[in-house]
């Protein structure tokens, strides 16, 4: 009973403490929305992009010279080489490991993304990730290593969008082909001389 009274009894409350109150509300708002929690200690190079925290996970050398249709395997006879290659483990605001994104981004892995201005992520395929797990920069090194070996590889049942550079054009325009099947493509790069059978 007493309560009510003191709510019965109580001054409406001061609108210029009311303002202040709100507007101190929306300033914590507002740094929460800017504040990235670091995701492990030590010393490594990262940016904040496009709302997500980028951790240098591998600068090095990018090859890609083998492609598998399912059946078989083969070599590119002109294997894709770039260096300095990055990949960048991607954390969210909350220090939660998320995906790897690269820069440039070359290569027949990356998710289609509706925002073209926030980057491709990367299809990791069959390499397993446990998020959780990625928790120090060791552990991110180690699994970037694991998409650079995969990358190595095309693997036409599971392409992604593919980024080639201009000077691999045959190669990008016939795995691109959205109308042709996976056997068609290999007669294809075939045909063309961009392939050759791997011999075992």
């Amino acid at each position: 009973m007493i309560d009510e009274k003191l709510i019965h009894n109580a001054r409406p409350a001061s609108k210029i403490v009311e303002s202040i109150d709100e507007s101190w509300r929306q300033f914590v708002e507002d740094l929460k929305e800017q504040t990235f929690k670091i995701p492990f200690k030590g010393n490594y190079r990262c940016c904040v992009k496009d709302g997500f925290f980028h951790v240098e996970a591998y600068v090095g050398l990018l090859v890609i010279d083998k492609l598998y249709d399912g059946h078989n395997t083969y070599l590119l006879k002109t294997p894709i080489k770039h260096e300095p290659f990055t990949l960048y483990g991607e954390y969210d605001q909350t220090g939660d490991f998320r995906d790897f994104v690269s820069d440039p981004e070359i290569g027949c892995h990356y998710l289609a993304m509706s925002d073209m201005d926030a980057g491709r992520k990367i299809c990791t395929g069959d390499i397993q990730i446990n998020n959780a797990s990625l928790n120090s920069l060791e552990a991110l090194k180690a699994m970037a290593l694991e998409v650079i070996k995969s990358f190595r590889l095309i693997n036409l049942t599971s392409l992604g969008t593919v980024i080639l550079p201009e000077e691999h054009s045959a190669l990008r325009d016939v795995l691109s082909d959205k109308s042709k099947d996976t056997d068609t493509k290999t007669k294809s790069l075939l045909d063309a001389g961009l392939i050759e059978p791997l011999l075992t």
